[in-house]
């Protein structure tokens, strides 16, 4: 493969569904790149979770959990859209 040649379309379509948790549309499964903050008291979420975001609420998100549980993740977290 030559240095010009342009990348494959699933490397390109991995790189567009990583995201700042903030720039994802409403309702959107998606997985942990990176151990967010959450709220103080809040339960810790870890890497490589994956949640259901529902939507931006100031600067935490509302996401649930498979089990339908609360959780909230910082909006600038580094997210996989899946």
């Amino acid at each position: 493969m030559s240095d010009t040649q342009a990348p494959d379309k699933t490397q390109t379509e991995h790189k567009e569904s990583i995201k700042k948790l903030y720039e994802v549309p409403r309702n959107t499964r998606i997985r942990l790149l990176e151990t967010p903050k959450t709220p103080p008291s809040a339960p810790e979420l870890e890497e490589g979770e994956e949640l259901n975001f529902h939507h931006v609420d100031g600067m935490y998100s509302y996401c649930t959990t498979d089990s339908g549980k609360i959780v909230h993740v910082a909006a600038w977290t580094l997210v996989e859209v899946i």
